[in-house]
This record gives structure tokens, C-alpha cells and sequence, in this order.
């Protein structure tokens, strides 16, 4: 999968610069033109791992080894936060079903799901769990390793 992104690239910033003739301009523009191509396609990819529940995507986004090029929102589509939230339920809820879960991905999904305020204002228990959950997970992790 590399491998068409790097394809992707060159091809875009071949096209720009035999387009336009400032070398500059046709860097910077290039340059853009596959970061976007890239955004859309890391967007569509991360879209549709998350719409079948995928547990290695959902890991993989929240900590950052998958569809890391968020460069800017894409519009008329899903923001790239309503798709950590996402993720970060079905890491949580994978745990919860007693699915082996990295650690990293675990605590990354608690912090998110503590940050989207979940069950603000009526339940704040919610949201408070999500942090004591994380807190654990972390304490838990420096007593074994001390």
C-alpha cells in the first residue's frame, strides 16, 4: 500500500510541474495536490475499516500506525474526530467483550472517549470512568514494569 502512495506522489508532482512553470509554485502545489489525494484516500480507507467494526484499524488510527495523513478535514464527509470517537468505541467495547487489545490503543481509546465528554451533562459518571479506567490501565502498567 506504500508503495501507491509514493506512485500516487511522483505522478502528482510530475503533472504539476509540466503544468505550471514557476518551479516553486509547482512544488508547493504539487506537494498539496498528493497530500490531498492522500487525506481522501486515508479518510476512505479509515471510513470504511471503521463502518465494519475492524479492531487492528480502529487500534492502528488511534495510534496513529494507520491513516496518519489527516492533513485537513474532508468536506462533506465524517470529521477526522468523529472517526477517533469511533474508533475509540470499538477499541473500548472490544475490551469490554474481553477481545485482546494492545495496551497503547487502550488507554488512547479511554483519553478520547474522556475527552468527548460522554454523558456531559446528565451522566458525568460516564466520562469520569473513562479516566479512572485510563489512570488504572497507566498505574497498572508502571507497578508490573518497576
Amino acid at each position: 500500500m506504500r508503495i501507491y502512495k509514493i506512485f500516487f506522489r511522483i505522478i502528482a508532482m510530475v503533472i504539476m510541474v509540466m503544468i505550471l512553470s514557476d518551479c516553486r509554485q509547482s512544488y508547493y502545489i504539487a506537494r498539496n495536490t498528493g497530500r490531498n489525494i492522500m487525506t481522501l484516500s486515508d479518510h476512505q480507507r479509515a471510513k470504511s475499516a471503521l463502518n465494519a467494526n475492524d479492531l487492528n484499524a480502529a487500534q492502528g488510527y488511534l495510534t496513529g500506525e494507520k491513516y496518519n495523513n489527516r492533513y485537513r478535514p474532508v468536506s462533506g464527509e465524517e470529521s477526522w474526530g468523529s472517526l477517533q470517537y469511533r474508533a475509540a468505541k470499538i477499541v473500548a467495547n472490544a475490551a469490554a467483550n474481553g477481545q485482546k487489545v494492545r495496551d497503547d490503543a487502550l488507554y488512547l481509546a479511554y483519553i478520547s472517549l474522556f475527552e468527548a465528554e460522554e454523558g456531559v451533562p446528565e451522566h458525568p459518571d460516564i466520562m469520569l470512568g473513562y479516566m479512572h479506567k485510563a489512570m488504572a490501565l497507566l498505574l497498572g502498567k508502571v507497578r508490573t514494569s518497576s
